[in-house]
């Protein structure tokens, strides 16, 4: 499947040993662990029993022990925020994640969060990447912004950059909060999401491609020059 292969996480280089291969528990189903601890991932991929810390899903977090029940500290394009885990053979790009044993909440975000990311060198670990709107700042934490993925196929709450409207950007060189990165001819500029008023007089709407806006189902557009 196309999200195997294009895995968004990374938790740290694994060693090559067997023994990096076992695991104590099972963390898309919750199991192997003794009553109050949660089963998660550490950094090094090998599942490991924690007890659980009171970071909600979508938390930004810093090791295991900072999310609650069910979830694990995990890094997804570059942003450790606690998720939860999913079973990438079973779950797909355009499903929603709900097939591990730790529910989704009532949150919009997790209920159309999607499987999009493994553990690195752990393809039978899913993790459960949490979709975001562009124009609805609740979304993601303080200190991220939304903004599209191609990979994931749509906008995911990222640390933001500085380069302004209009200017160059790549993975390198990341927009600004409220600026999408986005393919114009040759060019790949930083563009405002369209606001709700309608994009201003001398800029038209356009939608970005390969990206939807996974939790209402509608594309995400920018304003570029007429």
């Amino acid at each position: 499947m196309r999200h195997l292969a294009l895995a968004l996480l990374a938790l740290g280089v694994l060693s090559c040993g067997e023994a990096s291969r076992g695991r104590v528990c099972e963390p898309v189903r919750q199991t192997g662990c003794p009553n109050g601890r949660t089963c998660t991932v550490e950094d090094d991929g090998v599942p490991l029993c924690v007890a659980p810390g009171p970071g909600a899903e979508g938390d930004v977090c810093a090791d295991a022990a900072d999310c609650s029940d069910g979830l694990g500290c995990v890094r997804v394009a570059g942003v450790a925020r606690c998720l939860r885990f999913c079973l990438p053979v079973v779950d797909t790009d355009f499903l929603p994640c709900l097939d591990g044993l730790a529910p989704p909440t009532d949150t919009p975000a997790s209920q159309a969060a999607r499987c999009v990311a493994a553990v690195v060198d752990r393809p039978d670990i899913g993790v459960c990447v949490l979709p975001c709107r562009p124009r609805v700042a609740e979304d993601c934490p303080a200190e991220l912004a939304c903004q599209p993925s191609l990979i994931a196929g749509m906008a995911t709450c990222v640390a933001p950059g500085v380069v302004e409207a209009g200017d160059a950007c790549g993975p390198d060189a990341a927009c600004a909060a409220g600026l999408a990165c986005v393919a114009e001819g040759q060019a790949v500029l930083c563009r405002p999401y369209e606001p709700e008023s309608g994009c201003p007089i001398g800029q038209r709407a356009r939608a970005v491609a390969g990206v939807q806006e996974a939790i209402e189902g509608a594309e995400i557009r920018v304003c570029v020059p007429n």
